[in-house]
């Protein structure tokens, strides 16, 4: 896209839209929106991505609303190759060493990670299928 980024995330439940970058550095990705996991497929399969909840600086980060996402809500992810709606399938702490949310699928997904106000040693995970 003409920002550099991979495409752009909309919840309209959360009233979000955040554009997708892809950095070597996962937290600089995430100074400029969201963030693609790059060990994740860019469109199809599992897509990976993270963005903070509250950012450095105390304000607001753009997942900072995902713990409200119920089963059935809508996420929609457009990129160069398209645009795919996704259902929420799941929202689910994990811990902040489990990766396997992450693992590759043939099934379409997104994967949203971000963390956990108060618990450091946890994630917050939301997938979505498409």
């Amino acid at each position: 896209m003409e920002d550099g980024s991979l495409g752009v995330l909309t919840v309209e439940k959360l009233r979000l839209s955040v554009n997708v970058f892809e950095s070597p550095d996962q937290m600089e990705a995430m100074t400029k929106g969201a963030a693609h996991f790059s060990s994740t497929s860019a469109w199809d399969g599992n897509v990976g991505l993270s963005a903070h909840n509250i950012n450095f600086d105390g304000t607001d980060g753009y997942f900072k609303n995902l713990y409200t996402l119920t089963e059935g809500d809508m996420i929609r992810y457009q990129t160069a190759l398209g645009e795919r709606s996704y259902t929420v399938r799941s929202v689910q702490e994990i811990d902040a060493s489990d990766w396997s949310p992450l693992g590759y699928t043939d099934e379409n997904q997104l994967t949203l990670i971000t963390c956990i106000s108060g618990k450091p040693e946890k994630r917050l995970c939301v997938q979505a299928v498409g």
